[in-house]
């Protein structure tokens, strides 16, 4: 006679590791589902982000591009360089752009145009500007002793 008794048994015990199995393939599967979800939230931000980052960019792009055409718009300001001598102090003013012409003025005079080196005393004040052919001119520089 067989023993039907054994075998409930042994198929209750597989049914049970089948349902087991089934519950940890469906716990596995929302994981994944969760996970997917997740990445794609990451997705989204970073698409959010680079999206952020362009415009900044262009925003910066645009900045920059505005500010150097200002800058090829206008004459670069006259600076000084200076120069040791026995007797006081020598300064000798200097433009960056070509084509400039410097015009200068020394403790608030009238402006002439610069032809080298000056000669300063303790208290003077010398100022220059430069100018080119289709460029505003340049700031007024200062240097005071």
């Amino acid at each position: 006679m067989i023993n039907t008794g054994y075998f409930r048994w042994k198929s209750k015990l597989v049914e049970r590791e089948a349902v087991a199995a089934a519950a940890a393939a469906q716990t596995d599967a929302d994981t994944g589902i969760a996970d997917a979800a997740t990445a794609q939230g990451t997705a989204d931000d970073a698409a959010q982000d680079i999206v952020s980052i362009e415009a900044t960019l262009g925003s910066v792009t645009t900045q920059t591009e505005q500010l150097f055409n200002a800058a090829l718009s206008q004459v670069a300001t006259p600076y000084v360089t200076v120069i040791p001598y026995s007797a006081g102090l020598q300064i000798a003013w200097t433009c960056t752009t070509p084509g400039h012409t410097l015009y200068k003025r020394l403790n608030g005079g009238s402006w002439t145009a610069y032809t080298g080196v000056i000669t300063l005393t303790v208290g003077d004040t010398s100022e220059a500007y430069a100018t080119a052919t289709g460029l505003t001119d340049s700031e007024i520089a200062i240097w005071e002793t």
